[in-house]
C-alpha cells in the first residue's frame, strides 16, 4: 500500500512538472506577459539604466550572464533589475560592483569552439530574495540528454525584422535539447547556406548547448539569460546561458553551465579570504529575512539552524575564526546576534547567527544562577 502511494505520488509531481512547463510554453504562444514569480531568478542586465541583456540569480550577490554582455564595457555603469517581469520598471535595481569575464573569453561570434561566452557579475549590495519573486537558481549537477524539454525566457525581440525592439514584458517559450551531432550538423549547414566561415571543429563544442523549437527561438535581447529544465526531485535547475543563434531561426546554442561549475564556484569567491589574528576587523552587514535565508539553505542541501538571524552584506561575512563573536546593532550597540556559522563566507548564502533574543531569558536565569552580579 505504501508502495502504491509513493507511486501515485510520484505520478502526480511529473504531471505537475509537465504541466508548469506546458503553461510557460502557452504563455509565449497565446501571446500573454510572463509572470515573474514563474522564473523568478531573472534579472535584466541594465547599462545606463537602459537594458541590455538578461542575467541569472545565482546567489544575493552574484548574477551570470554571458561575456560578450559585459565585455568592453565600464562597470560602473551597469546594474541588474530583479523582481520585475518589466525590464524597464518595477522591482529592485542594484548596482554591479565587479564584472568578472571569463579569462579566456574569445570577441567573436563566428567562433564556437571553446568560446567561453560567461561571466560572473558582483553586486554591490545583495538582493532581496524573497523566495517569490526574486529567488536564486541552482546549476543542474547532471549532463542533460538529448530532446529534454528546457525553458528559455527574456526580453528578446519576437521577431528578427530590425523594425521590432526587445519586448518590455519577460516572455518564455519551451526548446528541446539537441545532441551534439545534430547541432554540428544544423550549423555546419548555415554556415554553408549563408558563407559564413563559423570555427566550429570536427565535433560540436565542449562547453555548448543547442536547443531549438519547431515554432519559436531566442533572439536579441536574451543573451545572457537563462535556460533552466525540470530537474529529477522536481526542481528548476539552470543548464545554460543564452550565448547565440542563429539570425533568430534556432537552434539557439547555450553556455553551458555543467561544463563550467568549476568556473563558476571558483570565480564566485574572487575576494582572497586571508586570516589575520592579530588585526580585530569589522564589517557592516545588513539583517536578512530569515524566511527566505532558510529557504536558500534548505535548497542548497545544507542545515539551516531554527535559532538564528541572518545577515549578509555583498563580499562581506564573518569566517572562520569569527564564531563566538558578536553581531550588534549600529551605531547604538546593542547585541542581536552571536556568530555561529554559514557556508561561502560572503558569497552564496548569508551567515547565520545564534539569535539573543530568543535565549534572553536563558542568559539571565543562568547569570542569576552563578550570582555573578
Amino acid at each position: 500500500m505504501a508502495k502504491s502511494g509513493i507511486i501515485f505520488l510520484l505520478a502526480v509531481a511529473e504531471i505537475t512538472a509537465k504541466q508548469h512547463i506546458s503553461n510557460l510554453e502557452a504563455k509565449i504562444v497565446g501571446g500573454e506577459p510572463l509572470e515573474i514569480h514563474e522564473v523568478p531568478w531573472q534579472v535584466a542586465l541594465l547599462e545606463n539604466g537602459s537594458f541590455g541583456c538578461g542575467g541569472i540569480i545565482y546567489s544575493d550577490c552574484v548574477i551570470l550572464t554571458a561575456a560578450h554582455c559585459v565585455y568592453g564595457k565600464d562597470e560602473e555603469f551597469l546594474s541588474v533589475r530583479g523582481g520585475s517581469a518589466f525590464r524597464s520598471s518595477g522591482g529592485t535595481v542594484v548596482v554591479v560592483k565587479k564584472t568578472i569575464v571569463h579569462q579566456n573569453y574569445i570577441h567573436n561570434p563566428t567562433v564556437f569552439k571553446d568560446s567561453n561566452d560567461i561571466a560572473v557579475l558582483i553586486l554591490k549590495s545583495p538582493l532581496p530574495l524573497d523566495g517569490k519573486t526574486m529567488q536564486l537558481i541552482q546549476l543542474s549537477e547532471v549532463r542533460t540528454e538529448p530532446e529534454t524539454p528546457a525553458v528559455v525566457s527574456g526580453w528578446g525581440k519576437i521577431f528578427s525584422s530590425p523594425v521590432f525592439g526587445a519586448t518590455k514584458e519577460l516572455m518564455a517559450t519551451v526548446l528541446k535539447v539537441q545532441s551534439p551531432d545534430r547541432c554540428k550538423k544544423a550549423y555546419d549547414a548555415w554556415s554553408t547556406l549563408f558563407g559564413v566561415n563559423l570555427e566550429i571543429g570536427k565535433k560540436w563544442p565542449d562547453g555548448l548547448i543547442c536547443a531549438s523549437s519547431t515554432f519559436s527561438n531566442v533572439c536579441n535581447g536574451n543573451s545572457g539569460g537563462p535556460l533552466v529544465r525540470m530537474d529529477s526531485d522536481f526542481q528548476y535547475k539552470l543548464i545554460g546561458i543564452v550565448s547565440r543563434g542563429s539570425q533568430c531561426q534556432g537552434p539557439d546554442v547555450f553556455t553551458d553551465t555543467l561544463y563550467y561549475k568549476e568556473w563558476i564556484e571558483h570565480t564566485r569567491g574572487f575576494q582572497p579570504l586571508t586570516f589575520k589574528p592579530e588585526i580585530l576587523l569589522g564589517v557592516n552587514l545588513t539583517i536578512v529575512d530569515t524566511v527566505s535565508c532558510r529557504k536558500s539553505y534548505i535548497e542548497g542541501n545544507y542545515t539551516f539552524p531554527e535559532t538564528v538571524v541572518c545577515a549578509h552584506q555583498c563580499g562581506k561575512d564573518s569566517c572562520q575564526g569569527d564564531s563566538g563573536g558578536p553581531l550588534v546593532t549600529w551605531p547604538n550597540p546593542k547585541l542581536v546576534g552571536i556568530v555561529s556559522g554559514g557556508t561561502d563566507c560572503a558569497f552564496s548564502y548569508p551567515g547565520f547567527y545564534t539569535d539573543v533574543a530568543l535565549f534572553r531569558n536563558w542568559i539571565l536565569q543562568t547569570i542569576k544562577e552563578l550570582n555573578i552580579y
